[in-house]
């Protein structure tokens, strides 16, 4: 049996459904859930559709992060602290044991852009690797949501401390570093404006 996981199409939140996970040919006895999140009663045929949907988005980012961690070098800590940032304290950052952890937490963090892909709206959610002077390398997470979203940044940094273990850095307000890097990709001066990608509806 195909089984597939419903989200509230309001926060993305997964629905109690059978545990968040519906049936490809649900009996539709229970037409609404309500969200625990948001609170939000929400028709299951729309939570199957958004689950679907958010899956998509959040499974591309989850792909690209993977692949660009994956080549990241082992570091010592002192060095990976300084990939992310000079100067950066180690009680500024958070240990991930393990990509699979560390790509679920990513795709927490990048939640509300990952939200309005699934929506169609223009949002965006990046991947892109860095070095710094010393070409200590880190992997970098950029999401932008959409207007209708506040067109809100989110940027988050990542180092390998260890065969399967990371720490990432998630700045507030963003430090622009990502950006910049995003920018130097396309070959774009670091003061040009961001365009975001329309996402297909």
């Amino acid at each position: 049996m195909s089984l597939r996981i419903a989200r509230c199409p309001g926060c993305a939140a997964v629905l109690p459904a059978v545990g968040g996970m519906l049936p490809r040919f649900w009996p539709w006895g229970k037409k609404r859930q309500k969200c625990p999140n948001c609170g939000r009663q929400v028709p299951l045929s729309d939570g199957r559709i958004m689950g679907d949907s958010f899956s998509y988005w959040a499974g591309q980012l989850q792909s690209q992060l993977g692949a660009s961690c994956r080549e990241l070098p082992v570091l010592t800590k002192a060095r990976a602290l300084a990939a992310l940032q000079p100067g950066l304290a180690a009680d500024h950052v958070r240990l991930v044991p393990g990509l699979e952890s560390l790509k679920h937490y990513v795709a927490q963090l990048c939640r509300q852009a990952l939200c309005d892909q699934a929506h169609g709206r223009e949002a965006t959610v990046q991947v892109v690797s860095l070095t710094n002077p010393e070409h200590e390398a880190s992997v970098g997470i950029l999401a932008r949501s959409s207007v209708e979203s506040g067109e809100k940044e989110r940027e988050a940094l990542v180092a390998r401390i260890g065969q399967n273990r990371f720490i990432i850095y998630t700045p507030s307000p963003p430090t622009g570093r990502v950006s910049v890097a995003l920018h130097a990709q396309r070959g774009l001066p670091a003061d040009h404006g961001s365009t975001s990608i329309a996402t297909p509806a």
